[in-house]
C-alpha cells in the first residue's frame, strides 16, 4: 500500500494489471494516475504499490504530501461540481471562427464543451488525410476547453474527431457508462455561414456538434405523435410557396412537370431545436405528401425531387420508399441538378397502385 505518494512516482495496481505513473495528487485518498497507454484515471491510493520514485533536480520528492505542506487538490482550481439544479449532461463540440467575414480564410478554434455537473476525463481522437493525433484530458463541470486551432486549409483534409468520455465526481455517485462518439467534420458545413448560431458559450456565434444532449422537454416531445409534429409544421410555414406550390415548366395552367426543393432551409425558416432525424423524417413527410398529391393529380407526368448531394441519407430514403412502391424513377438531368435530384414517373400503373 503506498502511503507517502507522490506526484511522479511510478505504481502497479493491487486490483489490476500494469502500470502507470502519478500525475497529479487529488486529495489524501485519490491521485490521477497516467497509465502507459497514456489514459488519465483518479485511484484510491490504498489500490497502489510504489515502484520508484521520480525526483527534481534539489533531490526531494515532487508533490509530496507532508503535515509541512499544503494538500495539492487540482479539482479546487475547477468550478464546484454542483452549479446547476439539474441532472442534465450536454456536452458538445464547438467551433468558433476567427473572422466570419472571411469564412474560407480563416482559423477555427476547436472546443470541447461541458455543460454539466460532471467532471469529464476524455481522450479525442483527430484524424486527416496525413496522420491520426490523439489526445487526453480533464474538463471540470460547467467549463469550456480549447483542444485545438485549425486554418482552413486543415479544415478541408480533416476527416472526423472521435471522442472517449469518462465521466466521475468527487463524491459519492452512482456510474455511468463511458461514451465513444465519432463525429464528421464536413468541410462544407464547417464554411457556411448559416451553421453557426448564437449562443450561452461565447461571445460570437458558433458551431455545435452534439456529443451527448439530454433534454427532458425534448424527449417528452418525442411522445407527442408524428402526424401532430407534421401538422404544427407545416401550418406554420404555410406561407413557404416553394413547399405549398409546385415550380411550373410549362405555360399551361395544368402543368406535367413538377419541381420540390426538399432542401431544409427551403422547408423551414426556423429549425432550432430539431436534430438531425427530425429533419429528415420532416423532409421524408413532405416528399410522401408531395408524391400522393401529384399521384391524384392525373396532369402530373414526372414529379423532380431535389435532394441534394450531402451524405445521400435523404437521397437513400427516397429511393427505397419508391423501390417499395414500385414507382420508376431516375436520376434527374445531371446538367441542371448534378447529382442531386430524382426524376419519378407518375405513371398510370402508380396511380392505380395508388
Amino acid at each position: 500500500m503506498a502511503t507517502n505518494i507522490k506526484v511522479g512516482d511510478l505504481v502497479k495496481f493491487l486490483d489490476d494489471v500494469g502500470e502507470g505513473k502519478v500525475t497529479k495528487i487529488i486529495d489524501s485518498n485519490t491521485v490521477m494516475v497516467e497509465t502507459d497507454q497514456g489514459f488519465e484515471f483518479p485511484y484510491p491510493i490504498s489500490q497502489l504499490i510504489v515502484t520508484s520514485a521520480e525526483q527534481d533536480y534539489s533531490g526531494t520528492a515532487q508533490g509530496e504530501i507532508s503535515s509541512s505542506q499544503e494538500k495539492v487538490n487540482f479539482l479546487d482550481f475547477q468550478e464546484p461540481d454542483i452549479i446547476k439544479d439539474n441532472e442534465e449532461i450536454n456536452i458538445y463540440l464547438a467551433v468558433v471562427p476567427e473572422n466570419t467575414h472571411q469564412i474560407s480564410d480563416t482559423k477555427f478554434e476547436f472546443y470541447l464543451v461541458n455543460d454539466s455537473n460532471w467532471h469529464l476525463l476524455y481522450v479525442y481522437q483527430l484524424t486527416d488525410d496525413k496522420q491520426v493525433r490523439s489526445t487526453p484530458g480533464h474538463l471540470g463541470p460547467n467549463l469550456l476547453e480549447l483542444l485545438y486551432v485549425s486554418d482552413a486549409e486543415q479544415v478541408k483534409q480533416s476527416e472526423e474527431i472521435i471522442f472517449q468520455l469518462i465521466f466521475f465526481r468527487r463524491t459519492a455517485h452512482s456510474l455511468r457508462k463511458p461514451l465513444f462518439v465519432r463525429i464528421h467534420l464536413k468541410a462544407e458545413k464547417i464554411f457556411a455561414l448559416s451553421s453557426y448560431i448564437d449562443n450561452d458559450y461565447f461571445e460570437s456565434k458558433a458551431l455545435f456538434y452534439p456529443i451527448i444532449e439530454e433534454h427532458p422537454l425534448d424527449e417528452a416531445l418525442e411522445q407527442l405523435k408524428k402526424h401532430d409534429f407534421y401538422k404544427v409544421k407545416q401550418e406554420k410555414e404555410v406561407k413557404n410557396k416553394r413547399i405549398n406550390q409546385p415550380r411550373q415548366f410549362h405555360s399551361g395552367k395544368k402543368p406535367e412537370l413538377w419541381e420540390i426543393d426538399l432542401h431544409i432551409t427551403e422547408l423551414l425558416d426556423d429549425t432550432r431545436g430539431m436534430s438531425a432525424k427530425d429533419m429528415l423524417e420532416y423532409q421524408m413527410q413532405v416528399f410522401k405528401d408531395k408524391l400522393e398529391e401529384g399521384l391524384r393529380d392525373s396532369n402530373v407526368k414526372k414529379i423532380v425531387f431535389i435532394h441534394g448531394k450531402g451524405n445521400g441519407r435523404l437521397r437513400q430514403e427516397i429511393r427505397s420508399f419508391l423501390d417499395r412502391k414500385k414507382i420508376p424513377y431516375q436520376d434527374a438531368s445531371f446538367a441542371r441538378y448534378g447529382f442531386g435530384a430524382t426524376l419519378v414517373f407518375v405513371s398510370q400503373q402508380a396511380r392505380k397502385k395508388h
